[in-house]
């Protein structure tokens, strides 16, 4: 294994005897090297495969200016992460926490708190990935002897939903945003409220999420085959005017027009949701 890039004294980037690069993290493996030379693999204390060629150069600047300690504790969330979820997450989870976990630390040392405005709503539509984010914190403070707020949580929650789909952080974040709106309107409309371990609740979530991606795509449901549901607006009535006034938030607020497929779905959900849900 060769030296392609020093990025500290203690992390370079690396071409393995298969012509994989990588990052080597290890206490002195950078010290005193130079481009081209060999790996001390007795120094190596951790390595992370790189496998999208195109963030070569974005990768190295980055980690070039991130502790190496704070590396290798992302390298440990990442893995955490996997085996929890049992999915596969983006090598970009390891660039975008590792750059979080550096600033969030900075911003701790200079009294600067940052609240996150979505804490309870990334806990409530995202338990698993809020379970591994409890315990990604956990590890980072152990690790840095610090004591960084609950709500990090939330935002290496987010960065792990970011890593496991083909969204950006920003659609995430507005995604959850518009699950949570769309709740608070249909927990309104019907004046009821539910169980949030519900079968039928965390089916509602799930469609709502699927929806939110549809929706900031433009990639809507349509067969144009209105008998699919015929009557659907008679047999539920309520929960199918619940699902109108969704659709003219969404019109409202993202210019966009639900086809009538989408409205069904909803009216559907809600009606599951209706049946199941306590009238205040």
């Amino acid at each position: 294994m060769k030296i392609d890039r020093i990025l500290s004294n203690n992390a370079v980037l690396a071409i393995t005897d298969k012509g994989e690069e990588c990052v080597v993290l290890g206490k002195g493996i950078g010290f005193g090297k130079k481009t081209g030379d060999c790996v001390d693999e007795a120094l190596i204390e951790s390595r992370f495969l790189k496998t999208q060629e195109d963030l070569s150069a974005f990768f190295a600047d980055i980690l070039a200016e991130i502790p190496p300690v704070y590396l290798a504790v992302t390298e440990k969330i990442v893995a955490m992460a996997r085996d929890a979820l049992n999915i596969d997450l983006q090598d970009t989870l390891f660039i975008a926490l590792s750059d979080h976990i550096n600033f969030a630390v900075l911003r701790h040392q200079k009294g600067m708190e940052i609240k996150n405005p979505l804490l309870w709503e990334i806990r409530r539509f995202y338990p698993e990935e809020y379970a591994v984010g409890q315990r990604a914190l956990q590890l980072i403070n152990d690790t840095l002897k610090l004591d960084l707020p609950e709500d990090e949580i939330g935002f290496i929650t987010l960065h792990i939903v970011n890593a496991a789909g083909e969204n950006n952080m920003q659609n995430v974040m507005t995604g959850t945003e518009i699950v949570k709106n769309m709740l608070n309107i249909v927990k309104y409309d019907l004046n009821i409220s539910w169980d949030e371990h519900n079968l039928n609740y965390q089916r509602f979530i799930t469609h709502l999420k699927f929806f939110t991606q549809r929706l900031l795509s433009r990639d809507f449901v349509a067969h144009q085959q209105e008998s699919l549901y015929d009557d659907i607006d008679r047999r539920l009535a309520q929960s199918w005017g619940c699902a109108l006034k969704l659709s003219g938030w969404v019109k409202q607020n993202y210019q966009h027009t639900l086809t009538y497929d989408e409205i069904a779905f909803l009216a559907i959900h809600i009606e599951r949701l209706r049946k199941d849900s306590v009238f205040r």
